[in-house]
């Protein structure tokens, strides 16, 4: 008997631990996009990147379908795995390999990009620094901590960013929840 994806079948507890650890991966990318946007660009030159990089999420999904509409038309007895899983592959094998590219060639401010001379770096930094911008600093400083918590657009961003994060998570996982392996009667 093979193991097939049926409706309203209980999540398994691996698929489960699957998805949180995925999500909680998954958590960092929009803060973490955030800072890196601002140690590379002025704060005017912000937002138009951010734009940028956030919409990317809908271009994966398009992408990402197209691919998976492509996998689906393959002949299944020419596939040594389910269709379903093989999409699963694909698609994780091609973020592995950008993981590993972004871990290897992706510095974390124009002061180590190892692509830019040593004058770039030096105008880089100096550029985005005018706008009291992309200075980065390991010390916590408690002020401001509290000048975060009462400005009005730290918070806007905040529900904007947990208004937008939270339905693609829930609208992923629950869809994934829906159609769960099971073994066939």
């Amino acid at each position: 008997m093979l193991s097939t994806l049926r409706p309203g079948n209980v999540l398994s507890p691996l698929l489960t631990l699957t998805l949180s650890h995925a999500g909680f991966f998954e958590a960092a990318v929009t803060p973490g996009l955030s800072l890196m946007t601002g140690f590379y660009y002025m704060r005017s030159e912000a937002p138009l990147r951010q734009t940028i990089w956030y919409s990317s999420v809908g271009w994966g999904g398009m992408i990402g379908s197209l691919m998976a509409a492509g996998i689906e038309k393959a002949n299944q007895n020419s596939l040594k795995v389910p269709k379903w899983e093989l999409i699963f592959i694909v698609l994780g094998a091609i973020t592995i390999a950008w993981g590993a590219v972004l871990f290897f060639f992706l510095a974390d401010g124009p002061s180590n990009a190892f692509w830019l001379r040593p004058e770039q770096r030096t105008l880089a930094v100096a550029r985005v620094a005018q706008g009291g911008v992309g200075i980065k600093s390991r010390k916590f400083k408690t002020e401001q901590m509290w000048e975060a918590l009462v400005d009005p657009k730290a918070w806007c961003l905040t529900i904007a960013m947990f208004g937008s994060s939270v339905p693609n998570g829930i609208l992923v996982r629950s869809s994934l929840s829906v159609a769960t392996v099971r073994k066939d009667d």
